[in-house]
């Protein structure tokens, strides 16, 4: 199978929400990810959270640049939005690199 990169977002029982990217070679929507991040880490021992997946790309950086500009636009709209920083990509590489400035 193919490998699909996608942009999820997950979500607690009172409106919280985690926005990430994931690459598998799954169908997204069967994936069992559920994110990486620290909020997402501690809130899945403590309640049951829910995955959906936004969109689905053709590449990786298609996907990274749109988890990018979701998450900036959700930081400015919600304080429910528990990304706690804005991930910044490389043009072309796998790997990420972290801003330290967060947005507010």
């Amino acid at each position: 199978m193919l490998t699909k990169h996608y942009v999820y977002r997950t979500d607690d029982s009172k409106g919280h929400f985690y926005i990430g990217v994931r690459s598998c070679s799954c169908n997204p929507e069967d994936d069992q990810y559920i994110g990486s991040g620290s909020w997402v880490k501690r809130k899945k021992r403590l309640c049951t959270l829910v995955k959906t997946v936004i969109a689905v790309f053709e590449t990786r950086e298609s996907a990274e640049l749109f988890e990018v500009s979701l998450i900036t636009s959700s930081k400015q709209l919600s304080a429910k939005c528990m990304n706690e920083r804005i991930q910044r990509y490389n043009s072309g590489a796998s790997s990420k690199t972290r801003n330290n400035n967060r947005v507010r």
